[in-house]
């Protein structure tokens, strides 16, 4: 994709794992990643968030996965749109060396004021956040999480996600769709992990709780 430190790049996957892949290999490469969700159709909210970041941002490229590349190049088409996979003849990188200034991931403020903000999340901020987080709740690496929000939000990106990879705890990530679909799963994961299960529960500004289990 000939992206390198420091270079940008918009992350917009269905599939949440080809995700996770695309995310950690901006991370280890040096490369500033923000997440956007997929838009339904063009003209949507969504779309609209996703061709202003990427104009506000300087027209970076857009990772995706195959099934939502063409969906994307109708939305976007002005946007350079790669499928990012990872390729079995392809070597081992080095890890770019971060400092703790250094931008970690990009995120989107939900944009209730208006346009949404870019926040620059450093390393140093990432870490800050989980020591806290250690410090407030006693989390450790022998919890299991759960999350099931949509990693376009701060809490399943950093306050699941990277926190769970810091402490080199089990974490349980199940598709969105498949759970607003049938809240239930929620029990069924807890059930599965046989532990101490965090689900994450906050949605956008006041629409409620889907659900709230721990085990």
């Amino acid at each position: 994709a000939g992206l390198r430190p420091g270079d940008r790049a918009v992350l917009v996957f269905a599939d949440l794992s080809r995700h996770i892949e695309a995310l950690w290999a901006c991370i280890l490469g040096g490369i500033r990643p923000v997440t956007v969700a997929v838009p339904h159709a063009a003209g949507d909210a969504v779309a609209a968030k996703l061709s202003g970041t990427h104009a506000h941002l300087g027209a970076p490229p857009v990772l995706t996965d195959a099934d939502t590349r063409d969906h994307l190049t109708r939305i976007l088409p002005q946007a350079r749109i790669l499928v990012a996979a990872p390729a079995a003849d392809t070597p081992d990188g080095v890890p770019h060396p971060a400092t703790p200034e250094d931008v970690a991931f990009i995120q989107l403020s939900s944009g209730s004021t208006g346009v949404p903000k870019c926040i620059q999340v450093t390393h140093g901020g990432v870490i800050a956040h989980v020591f806290g987080q250690v410090a407030a709740w006693g989390h450790g690496p022998d919890d299991v999480s759960m999350n099931w929000l949509p990693f376009d939000h701060v809490v399943p990106m950093l306050t699941c996600h990277l926190k769970d990879t810091v402490l080199g705890r089990q974490q349980i990530q199940a598709p969105t769709a498949a759970v607003l679909d049938r809240p239930l799963l929620c029990l069924l994961y807890c059930a599965k992990a046989r532990g101490c299960v965090v689900v994450t529960v906050q949605r956008n500004m006041g629409d409620g709780a889907l659900c709230n289990c721990s085990n």
